[in-house]
This record gives C-alpha cells, sequence and structure tokens, in this order.
C-alpha cells in the first residue's frame, strides 16, 4: 500500500466569475502521518487562490482491504473572468510510518478542472461579485437633523456577505 492523493471540484455546475470555487485535496497513507502535508499555493491564471481557514479535516478510508489515515485541506478559487480552469498536478510533501519508521514522501495532487459561465458580454469588463446573505448597512453616529453648522457627522457602511471573502467585496461608488 503506497500513500496516494485525490482533488475535487465542490459544486462544478453554475459557476460564475466571483463566485468561491472550493477544491479539496485529499492526502491518504495506509499506516499514520508523522508530519503533516505541506499543502502549497499555486498560481492559476485570472484566479485568487487561498487555502481555506481554520484546520484541515481528518479522514479514515479502507480500499481494498487497506486501513487508510488522511488529511483534507481545501483551496479557495475566485475566478475573475469565464472561461475553464485547470488546476494544476502539484506535488504534497509529508511523512508518514512505514513499518515503524518514519518515511518522507510526496504525492502529486492530481489535476482537476471547472468551467465558469459568461456574465457580460465580450470585451465589457464589469466587476462581479457572487456571494449569499449579502446586507449592507449604514449607520450615522448621531441624528443629522440636530447639527448646526460646523458639527461632525460620521457615516459608517458596513457589507456583510456570507460564501465569500472580504478581499472579494468591491467597492461601494
Amino acid at each position: 500500500a503506497e500513500p496516494f492523493a485525490r482533488t475535487i471540484v465542490e459544486g462544478k455546475g453554475g459557476i460564475v466569475p466571483g463566485q468561491q470555487v472550493l477544491v479539496d485535496v485529499d492526502v491518504y497513507v495506509p499506516d499514520f502521518f508523522t508530519s503533516p502535508p505541506q499543502f502549497p499555493l499555486f498560481d492559476l491564471p485570472n484566479a485568487l487562490v487561498t487555502l481555506a481557514g481554520g484546520r484541515s479535516q481528518n479522514l479514515s478510508e479502507t480500499i481494498d482491504g487497506v486501513q487508510y489515515t488522511g488529511i483534507r485541506k481545501t483551496y479557495v478559487i475566485v475566478p475573475q473572468i469565464s472561461g475553464t480552469y485547470a488546476l494544476p498536478e502539484f506535488g504534497i510533501d509529508f511523512s508518514h510510518s512505514s513499518d515503524g519508521k518514519p518515511v518522507k514522501a510526496t504525492v502529486n495532487a492530481p489535476a482537476v478542472s471547472f468551467s465558469v459561465e459568461g456574465s457580460a458580454e465580450e470585451g465589457e469588463q464589469r466587476v462581479t461579485f457572487a456571494a449569499s446573505d449579502l446586507t449592507v448597512e449604514q449607520v450615522f453616529d448621531h441624528d443629522a437633523r440636530s447639527m448646526k453648522v460646523g458639527d461632525a457627522l460620521t457615516r459608517t457602511i458596513s457589507i456583510t456577505a456570507q460564501g465569500t471573502q472580504a478581499m472579494m467585496i468591491p467597492p461601494l461608488d
């Protein structure tokens, strides 16, 4: 039994520019890890690629009678334009136990791809923002009706959205 990796694109259909695409990368070993997998960042043209915050997920699976231990990390990819995005095959380094001894190993995460549907006319430059539960709120530090000449007024605008990263929220006009 040898270590291996799997790559899975969550929710492949109906993706639009600006929408987060989650890509799970699972690394499996036949015994147990002696050092965690090192998941690298990679460049993907016309997309922002980050690793999801939080902890890795521990996995366990039996394949052909062999018990494997696994670790899953999720990449968050935000495509900026329509088209096909091909994630490259990339190496993941780690150590695992083999016959009671730690062994250094590298597995390749298989290449995967997904398609992003167009949202603008060809040649048109448009900011696309895809998120759920979007709220925009404004608050004033006091009632403007009670102001006198020379008083200051502070206006605070807050944008909250689920399913996106703060840096992907476009600025307001």
